[in-house]
Parts: C-alpha cells; structure tokens; sequence
C-alpha cells in the first residue's frame, strides 16, 4: 500500500467525508429540516471534521498539524454529543444513532492514529545538522563556522 499523498488518500479523511454525508442526509429529513439552529451547528461540525483534516494535512508544520488535528478531534465530539440531541428529541432512531456515533469514533480513531504517527516522526532522530553546536560556541567562533559552513570566503566576514 502506498503512502498518501494528498488528503483525499487519509483514510480520516474518507470517514470524515462519510460522516458529513450522513449529517447533511439527516438533516435533510423532516422534521429536523425545520430545526435551523440544530442543523446548522450540526453541519458546520461535520463539515469542520472534514475541513480540519485536510488542513492539517496542507500545513507544513508539525505544530499546525497538531493544532488542526486537534480540532478534528473536538469538532468529532461535538458531532457525537449533537447524536444524543437527534435521538432524544427523535430525530434519528437509535439505529441512526448508532450508526453516526460509529462513523465520528472511527473518524476520531483515525486521526488519533494520525497524531500519534506525527508524533513518532517528531522524535525520530535527525542527521546532525553542520549548524547543530552553533549556540554552543563563543560568538567569534560562530561567525567562523557559519561561514565556512556557508562557504563564505573570508573577505565578505
């Protein structure tokens, strides 16, 4: 199996998808149709579920990653929560109801894997970098190696 290369190919994000369809089909419906404030933040939680995945995923920084990530997270709990709203005031059976709550933990488990994988990169140790001690040197020093790393000739110091 090939690695993903864009955030169509997360799995996450495919659960994440399935879980926006199933919210905006239930919204659809009667009588929750008519439950503006209920679909709207309904909607707009799933949707950020969906939206947040690939944002991560676009960001270039392992701290924005996680920052997205997060929100996933929390914006999949919102989703579960709003489930209970549904099949309290019967707007979903409790079929429906199971089947949405397992579409946002499997969405959340996904991620939560994706985290944990980022974070296992994250302390994957580097090649030493040329510039790794630089800090460590007197500033006389630092200038020397930096441009002879660099590969500055010494008349430009």
């Amino acid at each position: 199996m090939n690695p993903p290369e864009t955030f169509e190919d997360l799995n996450a994000w495919k659960a994440a998808r399935e879980l926006t369809t199933i919210v905006y089909a239930f919204c659809r419906r009667e009588p929750l149709m008519r439950g503006y404030g209920l679909i709207d933040q309904l909607r707009r939680a799933a949707v950020s579920v969906m939206n947040n995945i690939a944002e991560g995923w676009e960001s270039h920084r392992v701290a924005k990653k996680m920052r997205f990530d997060s929100f996933v997270r929390r914006s999949g709990g919102e989703v579960r929560s709003m489930s209970y709203v549904l099949t309290d005031n019967n707007f979903v059976n409790e079929t429906e109801h199971h089947t949405l709550r397992k579409c946002c933990n499997c969405s959340g488990q996904l991620i939560t894997s994706l985290i944990r994988l980022i974070l296992q990169e994250r302390r994957t140790p580097e090649l030493p970098s040329p510039l790794s001690d630089f800090r460590r040197r007197s500033p006389n020093s630092n200038l020397q190696t930096l441009a002879t790393t660099l590969q500055f000739p010494k008349s430009a110091l």
